[in-house]
């Protein structure tokens, strides 16, 4: 959403990986888009990982955030095979034995992010890490990272419905649709697919299910709110080369 993007970083953003590219810009997109993007350099959040935003939500997220959640067990099948994404490494010392102890570990891991302060690096396998934390989520601290979600986030989507939640984030916030937007559910990247669940043998994320859930009501009321639907969305998906 920065006002004040210039052409080269612009062409940049276009050329890689939009999270690998925040990271190789110069200068920097807090430095270029002063009051639009939140600078947390001297927090410490590495942007590719999952680092916790607890302890700056208030000052710099609130009424300010927005967020693409993903389907829970498909994000930790997905993690998974990521390398074991957020797995404690340091403290434990080796891999996990199977997915069940990984799931077991890792569990919660969007409901940690909202609520915890660990700055992530490294995939999460580093001294700190949100996802990875070894303290059990609470219910008061489950329905703490609701509560964030409702309040906090301006905008809320959702990744099995990415082309139509890029729609609805530019029916809210207006601009032009781009191929670099919705590029990223159309690629042949890992996160964009499917996983059968049934390796989990019917395990669930409870607590991220508890968010997701509160996701989904907040993305379906502001698709009605603002009458993004497949039929208005197309004229959104042919500026950005998709049918």
């Amino acid at each position: 959403m920065c006002q004040n993007m210039s052409e080269a970083t612009s062409i940049k953003l276009r050329s890689k990986s939009l999270l690998k590219a925040t990271l190789d810009i110069n200068p920097a997109i807090e430095d270029e888009c002063p009051g639009d993007v939140a600078d947390l350099r001297d927090v410490g959040p590495v942007f590719e990982d999952h680092s916790g935003i607890g302890r700056f939500y208030l000052d710099s997220v609130k009424g300010h955030g927005m967020i693409v959640l993903r389907q829970p067990e498909q994000r930790l099948i997905s993690a998974w095979n990521d390398n074991y994404h957020s797995w404690p490494m340091s403290l434990l010392g080796r891999d996990p034995y199977n997915i069940h102890e990984y799931a077991s570990y890792v569990s919660g891991c969007a409901t940690k992010m909202l609520t915890r302060n660990q700055v992530s690096s490294g995939q999460g396998h580093g001294k700190e890490s949100a996802c990875g934390d070894l303290q059990p989520i609470s219910e008061e601290e489950s329905n703490l990272a609701i509560t964030r979600l409702r309040e906090g986030f301006i905008f809320v989507g959702l990744i099995e419905k990415y082309d139509l939640s890029i729609c609805l984030l530019h029916a809210m916030f207006g601009g032009k649709c781009s191929d670099l937007e919705i590029s990223v559910s159309h690629s042949s990247d890992t996160n964009s697919s499917w996983y059968d669940a049934s390796m989990l043998y019917g395990w669930k994320d409870v607590y991220d299910g508890r968010l997701y859930a509160e996701a989904q009501a907040i993305f379906d009321a502001s698709l009605e709110s603002y009458g993004a639907t497949d039929a208005s969305c197309q004229e959104c998906w042919a500026q950005a080369g998709i049918q």
